[in-house]
């Protein structure tokens, strides 16, 4: 209907955001189809149903300003101005442990230059249309097949492609159930079970925990058949116990040191110890900067957080905790808001990891969970780690940008 096609030209037009322009023309041109034919079952001509039901819906232009307002890009300043916080913090943490190097602080100045280059990747995945990686399902699970598969074989590139992973996994899942969550195959779920059952061959076990986790919890806000996802947590529960009926001693050893620390103190038990102790001992304000990371192990990365309060204090470790909460609420914030089934789920998963991460990271801290290698977000330190967050942040921006602050009427 050539006039139809006229008037959405004319609404899109007054629209700066070429990105939705697509779906507007398809809710528009829908809803003016249903009043033609309204029209014309009451017998009216074609030609007048069409005029009347474009007279009914009112001035292309003045909708097209009106859509204009509202559709108009806007940036989260909330969620950038929280990002920008939290990864200050980390900057700060890691300018406090030393690099032991003759060079200075290069842990410092590597990181900055990671920083640097999440910044050119929070940019393009802020400009990227997101509504064309929501056809990239099938591309971005053989990524994350390969990213894994590359992780198991290739020493030493586990950390890099593993991280890459995260965020494929996510967005192939989601391009995925945005597309079949009414008519969802059960070799879909296994093809998507494989990835964490993958990742128990990894020596980091808390990597395949994670994509359990996302795996449920997608289905879950995605709102699949519960037998869906009934199955496939059973399924993942009976895994998980034949896993630990035949776990390897290592691991086993692992769990009784997590149970009990001083089994054996100047071992497996060191680290947590040593934390524990550095924080207990950190008081309001700290022991003075620069001093105490000769207690802990590792204090870049997994323990930079009880490196930061024993230094800097208790206040500073609560103010990076209310820094975090505040972060997580924006997040789902967006989730709540977001427009569509894709870009909703893009942001649970999103936040999914990033509660997963900081929870884990700081639950070991003080003996909660076990020591599983896992970095806190935008503090540890770590090129491939601080890269993906970046991204995963530009996403969410991306997803924030659209939300509609203000009524159409």
């Amino acid at each position: 209907m050539q006039p139809i096609e006229d008037y959405l030209d004319v609404i899109c037009s007054q629209i700066g955001n070429r990105d939705i322009h697509t779906e507007i023309r398809s809710e528009l041109r829908t809803h003016l189809e249903e009043i033609v034919a309204e029209l014309s079952d009451e017998g009216a001509a074609i030609e007048e149903a069409i005029a009347t039901a474009l007279e009914r819906v009112g001035d292309p232009v003045d909708i097209g300003k009106r859509m204009n307002k509202v559709y108009k890009p806007r940036l989260d300043f909330r969620l950038l101005g929280l990002l920008g916080v939290a990864v200050a913090l980390g900057l700060f943490s890691l300018a406090l442990v030393p690099s032991y190097s003759s060079g200075g602080n290069t842990f410092l100045t590597r990181q900055i230059l990671w920083v640097g280059l999440g910044l050119l990747g929070l940019v393009g995945a802020y400009h990227v249309n997101y509504r064309w990686l929501a056809k990239l399902d099938l591309p971005f699970y053989l990524i994350t097949l390969g990213a894994v598969l590359i992780s198991l074989h290739i020493p030493g590139s586990k950390y890099y492609w593993l991280e890459v992973a995260k965020i494929t996994f996510i967005l192939s899942l989601a391009g995925h159930l945005a597309k079949n969550k009414e008519e969802l195959k059960w070799w879909s779920l296994l093809a998507y079970g494989l990835i964490p059952c993958l990742g128990v061959l990894l020596p980091s076990l808390s990597t395949s925990l994670l994509f359990v986790l996302l795996f449920l919890a997608m289905l879950w806000q995605a709102g699949v058949a519960k037998k869906h996802l009934y199955g496939v947590g059973g399924s993942f529960f009976v895994l998980g116990v034949l896993y630990l009926l035949n776990v390897s001693p290592y691991q086993m050893q692992r769990i009784a040191i997590f149970l009990n620390p001083g089994q054996d103190p100047l071992g497996a038990g060191y680290s947590v110890i040593q934390a524990k102790n550095a924080i207990s001992a950190a008081g309001l304000w700290g022991q003075g900067l620069f001093k105490g990371n000769h207690l802990l192990p590792e204090p870049h990365t997994d323990f930079i957080f009880a490196s930061l309060v024993h230094q800097a204090g208790w206040m500073v470790g609560l103010a990076v905790l209310v820094v975090f909460a505040f972060l997580l609420m924006r997040v789902f914030w967006i989730i709540s808001r977001a427009r569509g089934l894709f870009p909703t789920l893009v942001a649970f998963g999103i936040g999914t990891m990033l509660l997963f991460n900081i929870a884990w990271n700081l639950g070991m801290q003080v003996g909660l969970l076990p020591v599983a290698g896992i970095n806190l977000p935008f503090f540890s330190y770590g090129g491939s780690a601080m890269l993906m967050n970046f991204i995963a942040m530009g996403l969410l921006l991306n997803i924030a940008k659209e939300i509609q602050p203000v009524p159409l009427a």
